[in-house]
């Protein structure tokens, strides 16, 4: 499989701007993680971006992928990486590169951290209630 589905801008707008389009899978250069997108986040910047508001992605850096940071699994890494292989589940902020509304992302392999599956403590920022119901044995 040499392309992907990713969720892109032409121009800035409204939601009716956002378009799923068949582009090239990216290469992780020696020192990147090649990432299979499972979850992005949708953040205020991703609006703004939209909108045409967020002063680092101009015009001329159309057409643009959304998302700045995701999980998911590593497809593939670069020859410099190390710290990381094949299958790990993975999170990350891409910063302005290539987006996370895709099905693969490049990302720097110093910007992945684990994703922590332990039921013993609660996770930070984000978490569900479900997840904390969990935890607390409380479901």
């Amino acid at each position: 499989m040499s392309q992907m589905s990713a969720y892109r801008i032409q121009r800035f707008g409204g939601p009716e701007v956002v378009e799923r389009q068949t582009i090239d899978i990216p290469s992780p250069s020696e020192n990147q993680v090649l990432v299979r997108v499972d979850a992005a986040s949708v953040n205020p910047v991703e609006l703004k971006t939209r909108e045409g508001a967020y002063p680092l992605i101009r015009e001329d850096r159309l057409p643009y992928t959304l998302g700045r940071d995701c999980s998911g699994k590593v497809e593939r890494v670069g020859a410099k990486v190390t710290q990381w292989q094949e299958g790990d589940e993975v999170y990350g902020f891409v910063g302005q590169g290539q987006g996370t509304y895709a099905e693969f992302v490049v990302m720097e392999a110093n910007a992945l951290a684990a994703v922590y599956r332990s039921r013993r403590s609660l996770p930070g920022r984000g978490f569900s209630s479900r997840a904390a119901c969990e935890t607390a044995s409380a479901c």
